[in-house]
């Protein structure tokens, strides 16, 4: 799932929520979607109920066992198996992203009068690429990652993503949710970026 698609006409990249008000337009044209990560078809979803969870809407890749080798991936995102790689996405850190570009500029005002962009393609020095979970370019030429983390991640994984990021010439900061807000997260972003880890609740995490 992701927040958001390529429009294959244009090359435009469109919120899925933007469409809330328009649904037939986005269904009836389903066939222009493709996700931003694999290039690969996506089926656009509606708010809805599942069960007595909201989920918002979003696109649905049917993608699965894709070759990226050019792609440093997190487990957010996609699981890798040999050469390959299965697309997998939980709607809690959907969610996550969503509450970074709605809240990002309140919990950090500098970032007031950015530009906002959820999952961002970026090109990494060694020729790679990562995908950043909300990508602010500030009007001073700034480029801040903001990440969503909720799965269990160890402090060295966190470092070496990090230093992925900064190698980039890229800022970046952690949202923690659900296992990955850990004592040991929480005091290492402390000591490593001089600030609190913004902490936040998604439902199911």
């Amino acid at each position: 799932m992701t927040l958001t698609a390529i429009r294959e006409d244009t090359k435009e990249r469109v919120m899925a929520s933007a469409y809330e008000d328009n649904w037939v337009y986005i269904t009836e044209n389903k066939h222009l979607w493709r996700d931003p990560i694999f290039n690969q078809p996506v089926t656009p979803k509606r708010t809805h109920l599942r069960g007595e969870t909201k989920v918002r809407a979003h696109f649905y890749s049917t993608a699965s066992n894709v070759e990226a080798d050019d792609w440093e991936f997190d487990s957010e995102y996609a699981v890798r198996q040999g050469k390959l790689y299965q697309y997998r996405e939980s709607q809690t850190h959907i969610d996550g992203k969503a509450i970074i570009l709605t809240h990002g500029q309140e919990v950090f005002p500098e970032l007031q009068g950015s530009e906002a962009q959820a999952e961002a393609r970026i090109e990494l020095p060694n020729g790679r690429y990562r995908i950043a979970d909300v990508l602010f370019k500030l009007r001073s030429g700034l480029t801040w990652a903001h990440e969503c983390q909720l799965a269990a991640i160890s402090v060295a994984e966190l470092e070496l993503r990090t230093d992925s990021y900064l190698s980039g010439g890229i800022d970046v900061t952690w949202w923690f949710g659900g296992a990955a807000a850990t004592p040991s997260n929480l005091e290492w972003h402390i000591n490593f970026f001089g600030y609190s880890a913004p902490v936040f609740r998604v439902q199911g995490s």
